[in-house]
């Protein structure tokens, strides 16, 4: 009808909708254990709606209405066993965003960087035990509050992109080391929500740094991240305790190396990735850990 389309500049940036699937192999335990072969299905959602995101130009914009977010939902099986499932989100309730980009679109020249002040919540569970079919190992946590930095490097098809996420944590957590909740030794007390439901309350940290190099349709990265709990065990218990309180602590920890390659016709994303995690919980003294090794392929679809 001839009429021209009005597009708010503050609402202009960047938003991208992912499909994955991935197969490959999942080993736990020692380097001697058996091979599991799983199988990766989820959808992953970006978005960065500032101003100018990414493209030539100079200048920098300031955001108090979360305007970056992420969701992510995936599952792993093994057969017929369920052995991790996730839903993640985070959003930035406020941020900064500069550039200083000079050339084209398709040649960019320069930099950007992006701070943001992050709120994210995260509710998962996953089998450290696959040979045993164990049960499921599960975790549901607030990260609040939480900083993102990343800079950017853009040099034609030459192109960086590093990170760092750190964030406080709180939530419930399964403790790996389970303690003797039903026949405590003389003299101990367990948080009631452990005993009658298998979790306690924690608070915690995370970091997370992550770098990322492109050249044209290739890139190769790494990522590293620790999150470590420690058990509320003073002030919050409704219900009057006899006893001490044990010191209860759970860590997880993940590294991930990749190297893909994404194609703009057909909007598609091949790649494969290594990962390896290690869990370990305590209950005072009594420590218990487990390690798990996953080499996988994936297909990705973009929107």
């Amino acid at each position: 009808d001839g009429a021209t389309p009005v597009v708010d500049p503050s609402t202009a940036g960047w938003d991208e909708f992912q499909v994955f699937g991935a197969a490959g192999f999942l080993q736990q335990g020692s380097r001697a254990s058996a091979y599991y072969p799983v199988v990766q299905v989820g959808v992953q959602t970006r978005l960065f709606r500032v101003p100018g995101y990414g493209s030539p130009g100079r200048g920098q914009s300031t955001f108090v209405d979360g305007r970056v977010s992420r969701i992510t939902l995936g599952w792993t099986l093994s057969g017929d066993q369920l052995v991790d499932s996730i839903f993640d989100t985070e959003t930035a309730v406020a941020g900064h965003y500069a550039r200083d980009i000079e050339g084209t679109a398709e040649e960019p020249k320069g930099w950007d960087v992006y701070l943001g002040a992050t709120a994210g919540y995260e509710t998962g569970q996953h089998v450290w035990d696959v040979a045993a079919r164990s049960p499921p190992n599960r975790v549901g946590i607030v990260r609040l509050p939480g900083l993102v930095l990343q800079p950017r490097l853009f040099q034609g098809d030459f192109r960086v992109d590093l990170g760092v996420e750190d964030a406080l944590l709180f939530g419930g957590v399964d403790p790996l080391q389970i303690p003797p909740v039903t026949n405590p030794p003389p003299g101990v007390a367990y948080p009631p929500v452990l005993v009658l439901q298998g979790y306690y309350f924690a608070l915690g940290m995370r970091i997370a740094p992550s770098f990322q190099v492109r050249y044209g349709v290739l890139a190769v990265g790494a990522m590293a991240r620790l999150d470590e709990f420690h058990g509320v065990t003073t002030g919050w218990n409704a219900v009057p305790i006899d006893g001490r309180m044990p010191r209860l602590v759970d860590r997880r920890g993940t590294g991930t190396a990749w190297s893909r390659v994404r194609l703009a016709n057909p909007p598609i994303e091949l790649g494969v990735r290594a990962e390896w995690s290690e869990r370990s919980g305590s209950v005072d003294d009594v420590a218990v850990s487990q390690q798990e090794r996953v080499l996988a392929a994936w297909l990705s679809v973009v929107f």
